[in-house]
């Protein structure tokens, strides 16, 4: 059942846009841009039920007062991504109070850039901080124990 003033899932547009999330019990704040405005909704109710959302001041917040306290709210539909994530910086810049925003990012990007080019530098960099680590199994016992928990794991999925 769906409540009061709040959208069906259907009803948000899949285009490109900016979005807010707001806390209705204590007046926080997330905004944010993406490419499709009703698949960006799904995934945050996703990870905020799965227990795996990204940013850990909102999920805190869902875990002490549910789903049911967040609204999420379309702010503006735009032709492209880029324009949408222009617009958002904005909106994060000018926001007044930004005590009151879960952004982590104020500059309208993502903390973790994943999926971002590394520089040779920067994977050399990688690679020396990696050597000398031995991060596989240590003994032929431990070996067996991992592939013994692969097989289970395995078969228990199989049999679902």
């Amino acid at each position: 059942m769906r409540k009061r003033g709040r959208p069906a899932l259907s009803d948000i547009p899949t285009c490109p846009g900016v979005y807010r999330i707001v806390n209705s019990e204590n007046g926080m704040v997330y905004l944010g841009s993406c490419s499709d405005l009703r698949d960006r909704w799904s995934t945050h109710r996703s990870s905020l039920r799965g227990g795996y959302h990204s940013n850990k001041s909102l999920h805190s917040d869902y875990t002490i007062y549910g789903l049911e306290a967040f609204h999420f709210e379309v702010i503006q539909e735009f032709e492209t991504h880029e324009e949408a994530n222009f617009y958002e910086k904005q909106l994060i810049q000018d926001f007044e109070d930004k005590e009151l925003l879960y952004n982590i990012a104020i500059t309208g990007k993502p903390t973790a850039q994943r999926n971002v080019p590394k520089s040779i530098e920067h994977k050399q960099a990688l690679s020396q901080s990696m050597k000398g680590k031995n991060r596989g199994p240590k003994t032929d016992e431990h070996k067996r124990a991992i592939g013994d928990a692969m097989k289970r794991s395995w078969a228990l999925r199989k049999a679902v």
